[in-house]
């Protein structure tokens, strides 16, 4: 009997206690809903808090009133029968022009003209969260542990990165899965892994590999063409990705009990100063507005998109590029002055007592902040083409037989081919960096 008691406490002992997790979704509807939906009902049963972002348009989901179950109704600007009829256009469009080798051509056209109906749907279904302030904040403050997306719709990833969490796609979809590849990293080695709309299985001959290799490269054409109009979208929803990086950093390092003091200009556009938070804000005076910055993050994103650097176009990319690092340049220099000649700002950084400077080096004059102070510093990213900038002022080894150039496209496994291109890629790209940040080395001079 004591033998058996003693078993029982032993098993009771290392039984753990678990908790629920908090889990947000974002939907899609018609089947899609369906399919979330059993997901859904799966982890409620598993004791989870769900919340479902829903559109005040939405056609097939209905908002329920379940234990551990919550709709975030979020106001889109059309009804019900707008969805519908996308819906029934897209179906429509799919079993008259249903895609095979011979009609794939003829079904991408058809379908182009219903996409561009979804994608303003789509859009606005976007704004209708990422533009919402007070629901943005309402979900930060939910900590949610992980967001599980539809793929069909656009966004879901872009509200996981907004929200610092992780994202799940609840299937694959689009064709030959770019949508999954690109946005969701999920792997599809072509030899293993079927494209979507190529009716092959996981079984395939020697051809049938050859025919799903070019189906791959082929469907990411399509992709490219017919989402091309959301690049300009995600970039302009992630232009403030900088401080999302560094927010991490910062929140970590909050979790550690480290006092953390953010540097922020008056006239920043993500980063809100006045809410109350356990990062002291410093704010730098400046007389530019925050539509100058983002009328300059706007055409630094239209000039990567039309003109994205190829070994062809090169310098045609970096001619446009020049007008705008000017206007880059006033704007920093505005910020660089509001700190480095701001003798009150500056005597309250001394007494601050700081150990270290984090610093983005697109933003200049982290450097000489932390020497004025007499600190060390550190970069967050390598940012700049061949990594120019933080390798003379952050001193960060880059050795060119191991390290691709950023804007290289290369990566660390690189062949003799390759190596060579990378080692021609750094000299030409630091004559680059002399030539537009030249001006700069005067202003250093000066300062230091």
């Amino acid at each position: 009997m004591l033998t058996k008691i003693l078993l029982l406490s032993l098993q009771m002992s290392l039984l753990g206690s678990t908790l629920g997790g908090n889990i947000l979704i974002w939907p899609m509807e018609g089947s899609h809903w369906l399919n979330v939906k059993m997901i859904i009902d799966e982890l409620i049963k598993k004791e989870h808090n769900v919340t479902v972002l829903v559109a005040s348009g939405a056609l097939f989901i209905t908002p329920t009133s379940k234990p551990s179950l919550t709709f975030e109704i979020y106001k889109v600007p059309f009804g019900k029968e707008r969805i519908e009829g996308v819906i029934k256009n897209f179906v429509l469009t799919w079993l008259e022009n249903r895609p095979s080798p011979s009609t794939i051509w003829r079904f991408y056209q058809e379908m182009a003209k219903v996409i561009k109906d979804f994608h303003v749907v789509s859009g606005e279904i976007c704004d209708g969260v990422l533009k919402n302030q007070k629901l943005m904040e309402k979900l930060k403050s939910s900590k949610f542990e992980v967001l599980v997306s539809d793929p069909v719709f656009p966004c879901g990833d872009i509200v996981a990165l907004k929200l610092g969490i992780p994202f799940i796609y609840s299937l694959r979809f689009s064709p030959a899965s770019t949508v999954e590849k690109h946005c969701g990293k999920v792997p599809y080695p072509p030899s293993y892994v079927p494209a979507v709309l190529s009716e092959l299985t996981d079984q395939m001959s020697f051809t049938d590999r050859i025919r799903n290799f070019i189906s791959y490269h082929l469907q990411d054409y399509m992709f490219e063409t017919l989402w091309k109009q959301w690049d300009s979208y995600y970039s302009k929803a992630l232009d403030g990705s900088h401080w999302l990086n560094i927010k991490i950093i910062l929140e970590e390092l909050i979790q550690r009990n480290h006092n953390v003091t953010v540097l922020a200009s008056s006239a920043t556009l993500l980063i809100n100063s006045n809410v109350k938070s356990p990062v002291n804000f410093e704010v730098i005076p400046v007389l530019f507005k925050t539509s100058d910055i983002d009328s300059l993050v706007e055409h630094m994103i239209m000039l990567w998109i039309d003109h994205r650097p190829t070994p062809l176009t090169l310098w045609t990319f970096y001619k446009e590029l020049g007008k705008l690092v000017d206007t880059f340049f006033r704007i920093n220099i505005q910020i660089c002055d509001g700190v480095l000649n701001n003798p009150r700002l500056m005597a309250r950084l001394q007494k601050g007592g700081f150990d270290v400077l984090v610093a983005d080096p697109v933003t200049i004059c982290g450097d000489l902040v932390a020497l004025k102070l007499g600190i060390p510093f550190m970069y967050t990213l390598r940012f700049s083409p061949a990594s120019t900038v933080e390798r003379h002022c952050g001193k960060i080894p880059a050795p060119v037989s191991y390290v691709p150039a950023a804007l290289s496209e290369l990566t660390d496994q690189m062949t003799f081919a390759e190596r060579v291109k990378n080692t021609i890629s750094y000299p030409l790209q630091d004559y680059i960096f002399q030539s537009y940040w030249g001006a700069w080395n005067s202003y250093y001079s000066k300062v230091l």
